[in-house]
């Protein structure tokens, strides 16, 4: 009996255990819960760090994008300005070929008058037509030689109205303090575009942010930091302003001070070397360059040889000239210049010169004789043909016939130079945001929905998740490469061979428009 008692005192009676599971469901509700609230802010957190870190891409991406499209726009220009200037020396050219065809049918219909003069009726007639179109081709030369001189000093304000652009692109991205520059205006429209929720905005180059990185901050964070503080002395530094000169000698840009100002340019500094109101020799860079599209380019034949010779009817004819860019050290100035131009027939047997006619000139001189010959009409047939315009007009790249009389052609007196001193700068991202910047948990105002809670205070757990604030850095360099060429594009100067074809590197410049951009 005693030893089945104790085998049923063994086994307790089910309604003594009823309820005590609860307690576990309990805790493993609680765990599950914490667990899932954990999981479900660090996907948030990694969603938000994506998302920044891809604005951060683009900000920077974009902003490099407008300094190279601003350094090629100065490249532009550039050649925009050298063709101007080589499309004046064709004009003096074909000016100085006026001239000779003139004097010498002038001469032809004097010479043929005299030749019967003898006669007593036909020679007076024919001397009164010799004189009447002699008289006629002068006129036809001395108009052409106007307008060769009106066209100069067209050519060169449209020249002035570029470097003028040039000027105003320069300020638009290297002056912080003249608002905003282009390149913070893309980045910071790029960075509003990846902002999910208005109440928790995405700072760029914060200056508190990159001062603290700046003095904490350790390796490529400090540097980036350093560099976003820099990055508008740096582009500003990037260019100087130049004038022509002959002198061909030095460097062009050695010991500007671009460095002072930047620096300065808060302080209302103008007038350093170097800068827009202070351009620095060029030391013959545009010089060399003219010379070298005169004599590069097949349609500039005219320009650089007019030099032939042939025969008509046994007589020897021979025809030289040559016009050439030159420095003018007493003014400053370039100027087109056709010297030695010449016809010359000579006699079959003895060579003996029968008919010499000489022609010359310069567009500074032509541009100034047709200011002082414009009168009223001469100005109104201009106007009707859109030369000029007589209506007030505030476009620099309109030219006023009033101001006909008063300009000059100077040809060009400043234009963008890339500072030999100054580096390739980057383009630095540095972007905070405070956590929890999605729009979960909060309605279409962007207020929290009553209830919700982004921590575990009410689990009893003191653990914020969203009274941080995330990071993302990115830069992008602006570099200078020409692009390879390959089949027909490399017969327009797409070439990345030197005339014995070789392989070279050509050096950055603001003459070619080949800026391109990368993400480092």
């Amino acid at each position: 009996m005693n030893n089945k008692y104790n085998k049923r005192d063994q086994f307790k009676s089910p309604s003594s255990i009823t309820g005590q599971a609860i307690f576990l469901a309990m805790a493993l509700v609680l765990l599950i819960s914490v667990t899932v609230f954990l999981v479900f802010n660090s996907g948030r957190t990694v969603n938000e760090k994506i998302n920044l870190v891809n604005a951060a891409d683009a900000a920077a991406y974009s902003g490099a994008q407008i300094a190279a499209r601003q350094l090629n726009f100065m490249a532009y220009t550039n050649r925009a300005m050298v063709a101007n200037e080589v499309a004046i020396g064709h004009m003096l050219s074909f000016q100085m070929e006026l001239d000779i065809v003139t004097q010498s049918l002038g001469q032809i219909a004097e010479a043929f008058a005299a030749l019967f003069s003898w006669f007593p009726i036909l020679g007076d007639l024919l001397g009164e037509v010799a004189e009447i179109t002699s008289d006629s081709l002068a006129l036809l030369a001395q108009m052409g030689r106007v307008v060769t001189g009106l066209y100069a000093t067209a050519v060169d304000s449209n020249n002035a109205f570029y470097s003028s652009l040039q000027y105003e692109a320069f300020k638009d991205f290297a002056y912080p303090q003249e608002g905003t520059t282009l390149i913070e205006a893309a980045m910071s429209k790029v960075v509003d575009n990846y902002e999910i929720r208005q109440t928790a905005p995405i700072m760029l180059n914060d200056e508190s942010v990159l001062t603290y990185f700046a003095s904490t901050g350790e390796g490529k964070v400090q540097e980036a930091a350093l560099a976003a503080n820099s990055m508008h002395a740096s582009f500003c530094q990037m260019m100087l302003f130049v004038r022509p000169d002959g002198s061909g000698t030095g460097s062009t840009g050695d010991g500007n001070q671009m460095a002072s100002f930047c620096q300065n340019l808060a302080d209302g500094e103008s007038s350093v070397s170097g800068s827009p109101d202070s351009p620095m020799s060029d030391n013959g860079e545009i010089l060399e360059m003219l010379r070298a599209t005169v004599s590069g380019f097949g349609n500039a034949e005219w320009i650089r040889d007019r030099n032939s010779n042939y025969r008509f009817f046994s007589f020897n004819i021979r025809r030289t000239g040559s016009t050439d860019i030159v420095y003018d050290g007493l003014t400053g100035q370039l100027n087109w210049v056709s010297a030695g131009d010449n016809l010359r027939v000579g006699d079959p047997i003895f060579n003996i010169a029968l008919h010499n006619i000489s022609a010359s000139g310069d567009a500074a001189t032509m541009s100034q004789d047709a200011a002082t010959t414009l009168d009223d009409s001469l100005i109104d047939a201009l106007t009707s043909v859109g030369v000029c315009s007589m209506e007030d007009d505030d476009d620099p790249e309109t030219l006023q016939c009033n101001n006909l009389m008063t300009r000059r052609y100077n040809s060009i007196r400043r234009y963008a130079y890339l500072n030999p001193d100054a580096a390739t700068p980057v383009v630095t991202a540095f972007l905070s945001q405070q956590n929890c910047s999605d729009n979960v948990g909060v309605d279409e105002e962007g207020n929290k929905k009553a209830g919700w809670h982004d921590d575990l205070t009410h689990l009893g757990r003191h653990r914020e998740f969203c009274n941080k604030t995330v990071y993302a850095v990115s830069q992008a360099r602006v570099f200078f490469q020409r692009p390879p060429c390959s089949g027909n594009s490399c017969q327009f100067g797409f070439t990345s061979r030197d005339a014995s074809g070789l392989e070279f590197t050509e050096q950055a410049n603001l003459f070619n428009p080949f800026w391109q951009v990368r993400l480092q």
